[in-house]
């Protein structure tokens, strides 16, 4: 996705009732893993209400759009925005995964740090330290996003790992990074026991044939490479036995799908 689009989260205005609302689920994004923001700390799971069926958050975490017939979350890949879609009963997250100098795997959409955050330049020139010393709420018009932190990929795994699947699209290796961390990111989702809830997106073919090699357990999915011909990345999942192709509009048809389908490809 271009950076300058804003990917987020949504649900249906009509959510389901509030005893649905798992408050076991609620509570993994309660205590979220170093913030400053007395909004996210203050999360009780009895502030789930009912206002003319949009399911509401005290503080509020969801954004009711007016003449929308969808429920915008917390646009920012950061842990909030993971437990609130999990707290909502989403299946599936997805977020995407950059190195910092010093080696630590984080998440964030963006390469660049304007948008989300008080900082500047490439996530990559950062350390992790440094990164933490950024507000990556402090772009929001809500106050209660301000404060968040990056969170790393280990926080989201010892998070969420066996309770939703995780769509982990690995911008280094789209990018062709010389550390491309596949060994310490293989390790880590086993050390979670997230095998079953784990696959790997990327658009580097070359790529996936190395995690294919080194951890044919891996579930891996091809990515929009920029070819335009609605059959490509279905050729390319074929050809390299992927377990599922990402999509990409509009560059896709039924019979895309179709021919996924038929080849056993999600």
């Amino acid at each position: 996705m271009p950076e300058n689009m804003v990917e987020r989260v949504v649900v249906p205005r009509n959510p389901p009732a509030a005893s649905v609302l798992n408050k076991e689920k609620f509570n993994l994004f309660a205590p979220m893993a170093r913030t400053n923001s007395p909004g996210l700390a203050a999360y009780n799971p009895d502030d789930f209400v009912i206002n003319d069926q949009i399911v509401s958050l005290n503080p509020v975490i969801l954004q009711d759009i007016e003449e929308s017939k969808e429920v915008i979350i917390v646009d920012i890949k950061l842990l909030p925005a993971f437990g609130a879609a999990v707290a909502l009963g989403a299946e599936e997250i997805e977020f995407d995964i950059w190195s910092t100098t010093d080696g630590v795997l984080v998440s964030s959409h963006d390469a660049r740090l304007e948008r989300v955050s008080n900082g500047e330049g490439f996530i990559y020139e950062h350390s992790y330290e440094e990164l933490l010393a950024l507000d990556f709420g402090a772009k929001s018009k809500n106050e209660w996003y301000h404060g968040l932190s990056i969170c790393t990929f280990e926080e989201i795994l010892q998070k969420f790992a066996g309770r939703v699947i995780m769509n982990v699209h690995v911008k280094i290796w789209d990018s062709d990074f010389a550390d491309r961390k596949m060994e310490e990111m293989v390790a880590l989702v086993r050390k979670y026991d997230a095998e079953k809830y784990v696959y790997f997106m990327t658009t580097n073919d070359k790529i996936i044939r190395e995690l294919m090699a080194y951890a044919p357990d891996m579930r891996v999915c091809v990515g929009w490479d920029g070819n335009k011909d609605p059959m490509s990345m279905v050729d390319r999942a074929i050809a390299l036995g992927a377990y599922k192709i990402q999509l990409y509009e509009p560059y896709f048809t039924a019979e895309t799908v179709k021919r996924a389908h038929e080849n056993g490809i999600l």
